[in-house]
């Protein structure tokens, strides 16, 4: 069933990547944003005691490099960042059981963060999912959390505390489960 439901994703994100054009096709055809991605990752504090890896979705610069950094501060994390949905959702097809937690933000270009966490889901890779939104409305936040299936939101600029609070949690909990 799983494997029926990524061969489902994989023709969808073909289907995605004519209609989006030369962005998508370069995602697409080039493992090299992902494999940059883990490069990246893997030179800012990939040592042996890396346990859990968090991919954070942001198509802003300079949201995506302050939370990576957040992130990055907690003992045992390394982080991947994507600048899309679509690049995050195609890695997460690949390398989900690599994942520990996803962070994302709700308007991006393209596939927002809402859309991609509920395709996270219909292709059966279960992992949490926080939100990171610019809505300074709180019942907004909570439509999208609920809306999304994420276990948490948050506004920006980010409660930093409250984010590294949050993975904390979840990295805990993934411990608890074995892994």
């Amino acid at each position: 069933m799983v494997a029926r439901k990524h061969e489902e994703l994989r023709r969808e994100v073909e289907a995605m990547t004519r209609k989006c054009g030369d962005e998508a096709d370069a995602i697409m055809a080039g493992k090299t944003a992902i494999a940059d991605a883990r490069e990246r990752s893997s030179k800012r504090g990939g040592g042996s005691s890396i346990r859990h890896l968090i991919m954070v979705v942001e198509d802003e610069d300079s949201h995506r490099d302050m939370i990576e950094g957040v992130l990055r501060s907690i003992v045992g994390i390394r982080v991947v960042t994507f600048a899309n949905a679509l690049e995050a959702l195609r890695e997460l097809v690949l390398h989900a059981k690599d994942y520990t937690v996803v962070v994302t933000d709700v308007s991006m270009p393209g596939m927002d963060g809402v859309a991609f966490a509920r395709r996270i889901r219909d292709v059966g890779v279960d992992l949490p999912v926080i939100l990171v939104t610019g809505t300074t409305d709180a019942p907004g936040r909570d439509r999208a959390m609920r809306a999304a299936g994420a276990v948490a939101a948050f506004g920006k600029p980010v409660d930093v505390g409250g984010l590294q609070d949050a993975v904390r949690k979840l990295v805990g909990a993934s411990l608890a489960v074995g892994q």
